[in-house]
């Protein structure tokens, strides 16, 4: 069950095995779904960030371990429309 979605708390939660990346990336598509489409420019596909999770196995150590965040539309990513 996932309560907040502090890094403080995610990163514990990751730890101490209470989540997995999937289960927070779940969670966060759902909401994503849940809101107003106009707020975003676009969205990746639940295929096309399972890509991302899966280069993050074998990175736990990493600071910003499955960390979920959104990019500003004027920040370039590869494959993303940029405004």
């Amino acid at each position: 069950m996932i309560s907040t979605l502090t890094i403080k708390e995610l990163s514990k939660a990751y730890r101490e095995s209470h989540l997995r990346v999937e289960d927070v990336l779940e969670h966060v598509m759902s909401q994503a779904d849940a809101a107003d489409p106009a707020i975003w420019i676009h969205r990746l596909t639940r295929a096309e960030l399972q890509l991302y999770v899966a280069r993050l196995r074998g990175r736990e150590s990493l600071p910003l371990y499955g960390i979920p965040f959104a990019i500003k539309d004027n920040i370039d990513l590869e494959g993303v429309p940029t405004t």
